[in-house]
């Protein structure tokens, strides 16, 4: 090849060599563009759907997070109502409850057929009225109230005739007792 301007052109050899390496390096390039492309379209895919997994979640914690807050609600007002039957239940079962001192009551004039009219409870004194049929009820109530833990100095006070019902001439013995409340 001759100089053109002092020039040396590139021999054909070199030509088709360069050409060559022009379409292997832009295959190449096209190629390592496309393999890029590809990763990092199946990276931006795994991004999104781990986005809606973490929405998915977040909603189900939320509603799990409510629920937890109810949950713990409720076990606070459970401790609550515990505490008040815990209480209720020791006042219940004291040995000097009111309610307890009645029943034995109740229990004890049914056991012996008295009816029970009226009772008073002041602070260590009992005073109760009853009806009963004969006078040997009245000392036997007395009796057992005297086994009673609570009372103490079970006494009769008085005895007294008195009409049930005035169009069958019924009568009964209104019997008064007082007794002492052990303190």
């Amino acid at each position: 090849m001759k100089q053109i301007n002092f020039i040396k052109t590139v021999p054909p050899q070199c030509h088709l060599a360069l050409k060559q390496w022009i379409i292997f390096s832009t295959a190449l390039f096209i190629l390592s563009v496309s393999i890029m492309g590809w990763l990092t379209a199946q990276q931006i895919w795994i991004i999104d759907t781990l986005k809606q997994e973490k929405n998915a979640l977040t909603k189900h914690t939320l509603n799990h997070a409510t629920a937890d807050e109810r949950k713990k609600k409720v076990m606070e007002s459970k401790k609550e109502y515990e505490k008040k039957a815990h209480k209720i239940t020791t006042h219940l079962h004291r040995p000097k409850n009111p309610h307890t001192l009645i029943q034995s009551l109740n229990q004890a004039c049914a056991k012996n057929n008295v009816t029970l009219e009226s009772v008073t409870i002041q602070k260590h004194q009992l005073s109760m009225r009853g009806l009963c049929t004969q006078p040997d009820h009245a000392l036997s109530l007395i009796h057992d109230l005297n086994e009673l833990p609570i009372l103490t100095n079970s006494t009769l006070i008085s005895i007294e005739k008195k009409a049930i019902d005035r169009g069958t001439q019924k009568s009964a013995l209104m019997c008064a007792i007082t007794s002492d409340i052990k303190k």
